[in-house]
């Protein structure tokens, strides 16, 4: 019997056919998720900036190159018509970056920069979209890892070097890690770009490496530096206790006050 005419094929297929369909139908919504966890992405980082009035410990150099980073994956999942769950976060992520750029810029008394700043990024966006061949968008969009991986790897130094996790916020790293792995999953399902799924590869080993520091450092780290804080302070308190235990009395007792009260009476 021909594959055609056999049941067990015929039922072995429908099942495979199946399982992708539902894969394909969990990487959309893995996608849109994605999307829609993204728009409050930056958001605590705004409301920080505008509530403190300050950038204060804000990088605006990692933020610049991030901002270039994504403008330049945007510009090539467009320009190779990939569908938009896949990358549909870029816009938002890049929106939120030019935001807190512009709130630096602001904070820092720098606004004219900013407008410098503002007029060469629509002059990069005129020529990844106008001036260049696609060919060479693929080479562009390779170079952008290594901007992603600039923008990671002073981050992990820090932490390595200060050995505490500082003001990082662990819910959005645990994101940072969740979405990367997200996108390797879309990716491999749905586009099957090797440059993309490296660059989101990469971005789920340096995302998970940060967010493993941070947990070390913050609840490992943090707690034995709590727990040493306290062994300190209780032995100084026994201390105080001991050397208030052994110091001389040079006070009067009631008694005797009382005695020498009588006694002046008397006279």
């Amino acid at each position: 019997l021909s594959s055609a005419n056999n049941p067990v094929s015929r039922s072995s297929h429908k099942y495979t056919q199946m399982a992708a369909d539902l894969s394909l139908l969990i990487s959309k919504l893995l996608g849109y998720g994605i999307l829609f966890g993204s728009l409050m992405y930056k958001v605590p980082q705004i409301k920080n900036i505008i509530a403190a009035k300050s950038s204060e410990g804000i990088s605006l150099n990692s933020y610049l190159l991030e901002t270039i980073g994504f403008s330049i994956t945007l510009a090539y999942n467009i320009r190779n018509a990939y569908p938009f769950s896949t990358y549909g976060e870029t816009v938002s992520i890049l929106i939120q970056n030019l935001i807190v750029i512009m709130l630096i810029y602001l904070y820092s008394k720098k606004m004219s920069q900013f407008v410098v700043f503002m007029l060469f990024f629509l002059a990069w966006q005129y020529f990844l979209y106008m001036m260049i061949s696609l060919d060479l968008m693929r080479t562009i969009q390779s170079a952008s890892i290594v901007i992603f991986t600039s923008s990671k790897i002073p981050q992990i130094v820090t932490m390595y070097k200060d050995k505490t996790a500082g003001a990082l916020a662990m819910p959005t790293l645990f994101m940072a890690v969740g979405g990367a792995a997200a996108r390797v999953f879309t990716t491999l399902k749905e586009i099957s770009d090797p440059t993309v799924l490296f660059g989101f590869c990469l971005s789920l080993f340096l995302n998970g490496l940060i967010f493993v520091q941070a947990v070390y450092y913050k609840f490992i780290v943090g707690q034995a530096k709590k727990n040493d804080g306290k062994e300190v302070a209780n032995k100084k308190t026994a201390e105080k206790v001991v050397a208030a235990s052994q110091k001389p009395s040079t006070g009067t007792s009631p008694v005797g006050t009382l005695k020498k009260r009588k006694s002046k009476k008397i006279i």
